[in-house]
């Protein structure tokens, strides 16, 4: 028998109150007295906290609490379905699966005992279809606390499985192991022993802050500045004819050539010569194609034998006549020639915008109810973590033992969606890749509700995922196991982002925009042999050594998403790179200082950090945990 009451609100409890009643009989039993006796259970639904991660992470609070609350979504906080379980002594005890309300009075059998009390708020159903008809409170108590989720079979992406796991509300659980004595004075509805039981969302939630656009620059975009070697291009001084002269008439007299001097710029297509726009540096031209040669050049042009003597600022110059190319003689690609001469160094600025994401290693699975690890690893259900505890999510002490080598590592997949090696594979091929499985575009929206409590940070961010538990032994934080996050950049020459890189070469240090700035700079360097001005941007790539942006793409790994920082950086601590439920990952990314990797390249080994007494419980939703990260790359 079950008495419901009204929800009074998402934050409501319940205080013991105690009396007598002479009417009933007690029989001393060694488990407790049988007799008619109440509980009431209230669920409280409290504010969660959230996490700040990547190269500066959140230090506040400890590991369990940040101190950084947000209430969430109201989808987050929906309650839709209550799952009640009191586990007395053998059979004793309750069972409750369709309950709607966060207060609930349950008749128990037993006074002078205590019952263990579980609460799961909108379980799953493959979590109430293994509780069976056949069970008692106790069994079922037991099963509820080693339950280990997987989504739908079929399911294989992280989103398809979010959207399986919060299709019927988020699930919610004890977070601490509560267990309510009985006695006599609890003989009624009204004086029942009263039990408030905190939950927590069993899952978490990565949230992006974004770069705000600024004057001239657009959103989520950084100036990058790299140093560029200057060659002047092989010029020559000579004169063409301008305006060619006409032969005499009867009505106009004969007029003469009008000659013109200027600098000429040789270019590789044989004995050709180009004149370079007014206002224009033949040092940064590089390739021009045909097409654009009407914006770049004035003329492309033969140099002959004869000279001209004419005059520039009153001063006599000899030079070579230069003679215009006919159209259909243009070469279909134009590419100055340079001198051998470094001049220096330049600083050039490139502006690298942040335009898609990928998560790495999201767990496939989690439990009902949290699990927590001692330093050894000795796993049981429930509680808070003291300071040298870890949380331990179902696949923790598996992947303890794992050896991970340093490139190459796919058994990754086993464990997590996003696997480190699969978002590896998209990145090295995402230019020609129409509809990525595991980057997306970093143009997001604000989640819901973006207040966020003790902090100087006014916002949570833009959703990114849902995602499940990920924690290992602080020896095993590395890249092939913690969760992470890689972003795609493109490089643009401009801070508006109108005109963007098709094209970047890395060599020894040294960017390139053209292949035969590289050649040329490395003329003597063996391993370049077989390349040419020409070579295919794969053929440049298939030489170790030489990066090959393609598609004027870059990429930033972040191998850290960090739940609590110990402010050492040189050594991992507990609990520091790793997923929890019920909290909030914020990422920002602060700076950016140079141009990003041609593809991700980790080290999958390296570090990242009726008869009875009635019993009310009253369950609380905890906030999200808000745990801020800053990156800086």
């Amino acid at each position: 028998m079950k008495i419901k009451s009204l929800l009074i609100g998402m934050l409501a409890s319940v205080a013991l109150v105690g009396c007598t009643n002479e009417d009933l009989v007690l029989e001393e039993q060694q488990n407790g007295e049988k007799m008619q006796a109440y509980i009431n259970l209230t669920v409280n639904t409290a504010t969660n906290s959230s996490r700040n991660s990547g190269y500066v992470g959140d230090t506040d609070g400890s590991s369990e609490d940040s101190g950084h609350k947000n209430t969430g979504t109201e989808a987050e906080k929906a309650v839709n379905s209550v799952l009640y379980i009191l586990a007395g002594e053998g059979d004793d005890g309750i069972i409750s699966k369709d309950s709607e309300a966060l207060t609930e009075t349950f008749q128990v059998q037993k006074v002078g005992v205590s019952y263990d009390a579980l609460v799961v708020v909108n379980p799953v159903q493959t979590l109430l279809d293994g509780i069976t008809s056949t069970m008692t409170p106790r069994q079922a108590y037991d099963f509820v606390l080693g339950y280990e989720y997987v989504p739908v079979e079929g399911t294989t992406t992280n989103d398809a499985a979010m959207s399986a796991y919060t299709n019927d509300g988020f699930m919610m659980a004890n977070q601490t192991a509560v267990s309510i004595p009985v006695t006599s004075a609890n003989n009624s509805p009204e004086t029942a022993a009263a039990g408030v039981i905190n939950v927590e969302r069993a899952i978490a939630k990565i949230t992006f802050r974004a770069k705000a656009a600024e004057a001239g620059m657009a959103a989520n975009v950084y100036p990058v500045t790299i140093n560029k070697d200057v060659y002047n291009p092989v010029s020559q001084h000579g004169w063409y004819i301008s305006t060619p002269g006409t032969e005499a008439t009867d009505e106009t007299a004969a007029t003469a050539d009008e000659w013109s001097h200027d600098e000429f710029n040789s270019a590789n297509q044989g004995d050709v010569w180009v004149r370079v726009k007014a206002g224009l540096n033949p040092s940064d031209l590089g390739q021009v194609l045909a097409k654009d040669f009407n914006s770049v050049f004035e003329g492309i042009y033969k140099k002959g034998a004869d000279k001209h003597l004419g005059y520039v600022d009153n001063v006599e110059h000899n030079h070579e006549i230069f003679t215009p190319v006919t159209t259909n003689q243009t070469p279909a690609q134009i590419v100055l020639d340079k001198g051998d001469k470094k001049e220096g160094t330049k600083t050039e600025t490139y502006y690298v915008k942040l335009e898609d994401y990928a998560l790495t290693n999201l767990s496939k699975s989690i439990f009902a109810v949290r699990h927590k690890a001692t330093s050894t690893w000795s796993v049981s259900p429930l509680g808070l973590l003291g300071t040298n505890e870890y949380l331990a999510d179902p696949k923790s002490t598996v992947k303890n033992g794992l050896e991970i080598p340093a490139t190459g590592w796919t058994a990754g997949s086993s464990y997590f969606y996003n696997a480190l090696a699969d978002v590896v594979g998209e990145a090295e091929n995402l230019q020609n890749t129409a509809s990525p499985l595991y980057f997306k575009s970093l143009e997001l929206e604000d989640d819901e509700n973006q207040t966020v409590t003790g902090s100087h940070y006014d916002k949570i961010g833009q959703f990114m995922t849902y995602c499940f538990e990920n924690a290992v032994d602080k020896d095993k934080q590395v890249n092939a196991l913690v969760t992470g996050i890689v972003f795609a950049g493109q490089i643009y020459t401009d801070a508006a982002c109108t005109k963007a890189v098709d094209v970047m070469y890395k060599y020894k240090g040294v960017f390139y925009r053209e292949l035969r700035d590289l050649l040329a700079n490395n003329s003597t360097d063996t391993a370049l042999e077989g390349l040419t001005d020409y070579s295919t941007d794969d053929q440049a790539a298939a030489v170790n050594g030489l990066d090959v942006y393609k598609g004027g793409k870059c990429f930033y790994y972040a191998n850290e998403i960090k739940h609590f920082d110990n402010k050492q950086p040189t050594v991992r601590g507990v609990m520091e790179f790793a997923i929890m439920r019920n909290n909030i990952y914020s990422l920002k990314v602060n700076e950016i200082s140079e141009i990003g990797s041609s593809t991700v390249e980790p080290v999958y080994s390296a570090p990242a950090e009726d008869e009875g007494a009635y019993i009310s419980v009253t369950a609380e939703i905890l906030p999200w945990i808000v745990r801020f990260n800053d990156m800086e790359f």
